[in-house]
């Protein structure tokens, strides 16, 4: 059994595929066991704080966690905080989000390695850790990723919208962030959000050893009991055709001075006329876009992501 079938089991990885990704969500019962190889709630303040290992003590690798809590009038408070913070945050009922956890440990690296290789196009695939007090919770929002969330200890009652809000949503959305201005924006590039009445909703708690998968753009909102709950999330970060045609055509920068040069104060310093540069700029970039093809497009994005150097990230962030 690989871990994408450890993942959805006892669900039918193929009957998931077909009926479920990207589509709806889904619910998977599962047994306390079912996660106990991965950090627990017991584990976790050790893990943050680093590992001895050769009679060597190495320093945990999260230094600042989000830190959120749903305020009296309803909005939710985000703040970035420092280790030296975590206890009193949580203490006083703020949920923690730890990034990257799976940096820290090697068999939540194993983990996710092995379910990236399950697929000929992995991407970036993570994972996150939500340390949540009793009786606190998150806001109604949607996220752009697809998100399989880990019980993996306490329980954690969720909210979720039976369709999507916003289909292969690109962006993440807060719900209280829907003001009359953003809605006339997207009003104006031909985007309609439905809105979580509109979607329906549905409510389940997720048990130790349960998974809830969420595909992009579903509405949802968790909220702990009596007792603090942690979940891992296992994050696939969107791999839409647009972010390998972004990471080609960042390449062209790379080639071409006339995409990479400043247009502020152009005409002041001599450069030339600001508009005239942009012409010439849109030029060369169609001239790229007219040799594209598909084979070579997918054949640099898997050059850039397998490589280490500088430029990985600016070729390849979202």
């Amino acid at each position: 059994m690989n871990a994408f079938e450890h993942l959805l089991s006892p669900f039918d990885v193929k009957k998931f595929f077909s009926e479920y990704w990207h589509r709806k969500p889904l619910y998977i019962p599962g047994n306390e066991s079912k996660f106990a190889h991965l950090p627990g709630i017991r584990e976790l303040p050790a893990l943050l704080s680093g590992r001895f290992s050769d009679n060597r003590w190495t320093g945990g690798q999260i230094y600042k966690a989000q830190a959120s809590f749903v305020d009296r009038a309803g909005n939710v408070r985000k703040l970035n905080a420092v280790q030296s913070m975590w206890p009193d945050l949580f203490n006083a009922g703020a949920s923690l989000c730890f990034e990257a956890l799976h940096r820290s440990d090697a068999e939540l690296t194993r983990y996710v390695d092995d379910i990236a290789s399950t697929t000929r196009l992995p991407g970036k695939i993570v994972t996150t850790c939500y340390l949540t007090p009793p009786n606190s919770g998150s806001g109604m929002h949607f996220d752009s990723q697809h998100g399989f969330f880990m019980q993996v200890a306490g329980k954690k009652h969720w909210k979720f919208s039976q369709r999507a809000g916003w289909k292969d949503a690109p962006a993440n959305l807060e719900l209280l962030a829907l003001n009359p201005d953003m809605k006339a924006f997207l009003e104006s590039t031909k985007v309609a959000i439905a809105t979580p009445l509109e979607t329906g909703l549905q409510e389940v708690t997720l048990n130790t050893g349960d998974v809830l998968y969420l595909p992009p753009g579903f509405w949802h909102e968790a909220r702990t009991l009596d007792s603090p709950s942690l979940h891992h999330t296992l994050t696939f970060v969107p791999l839409a055709p647009w972010q390998l045609l972004v990471a080609y055509l960042r390449r062209s920068t790379l080639e071409k001075p006339s995409l990479r040069r400043d247009l502020r104060y152009a005409s002041e310093s001599g450069d030339g006329d600001a508009r005239k540069m942009l012409e010439a700029a849109i030029a060369d970039l169609q001239e790229t876009v007219k040799h594209l093809n598909a084979e070579e497009v997918e054949r640099f994005f898997h050059q850039v992501t397998s490589m280490e150097n500088p430029l990985k990230e600016y070729l390849i962030m979202p």
